[in-house]
């Protein structure tokens, strides 16, 4: 009985002692500044520094408040990886229907994405930008992307909606 009673305490300890697996970029981790009201969920089907990658950006629906005719995505200076702008999508609501898009500019000089859609995207149903064919810098880090939108009325000027902060190992 005493053998079996030590053989089950240590069975438990090293299996309390084994840890978790979680898939990558699962949660959000640990923000000091800006807050969860600032924060933007997105997943990285990579996350790897100098690999190729697909990055998925996503605004939820209590983001919005009106239509948005324009996404613009603003990066670091020190963020020094590459986009493919024939290889960007809009992807919208549950069942994540594409919405064509009309243009993609990348400036390159001015650090930002301008994605706009070919009809205006509804505020009831979240976004989701995904970016294929993603070059990662060569080095890692912490990436803050800001999310701008212009809204179908109103200001013609983008509208700071959140924070996508990526990890790049």
């Amino acid at each position: 009985m005493r053998r079996l009673l030590s053989v089950l305490l240590v069975s438990g300890c090293l299996l309390a002692g084994l840890p978790q697996v979680t898939p990558a970029q699962g949660t959000r981790g640990f923000t000091i500044f800006g807050g969860p009201d600032q924060e933007l969920d997105f997943y990285l089907q990579n996350g790897e520094a100098n690999e190729k990658d697909r990055y998925y950006l996503r605004i939820s629906k209590d983001k919005l408040r009106s239509s948005v005719v324009k996404l613009k995505i603003e990066y670091p200076d020190y963020y020094k990886g590459k986009f493919d702008t024939d290889k960007v999508k809009i992807n919208v609501g549950e069942e994540k229907v594409e919405v064509p898009v009309k243009s993609v500019t990348w400036n390159e000089e001015e650090r930002f994405i301008t994605i706009e859609p070919e009809e205006a995207l509804s505020p009831d149903k979240k976004i989701e930008l995904v970016l294929e064919n993603v070059k990662n810098p060569w080095r890692g880090g912490m990436f803050y992307f800001n999310c701008r939108i212009v809204p179908l009325r109103g200001s013609s000027q983008p509208l700071y909606i959140g924070t996508w902060v990526l990890s790049i190992n």
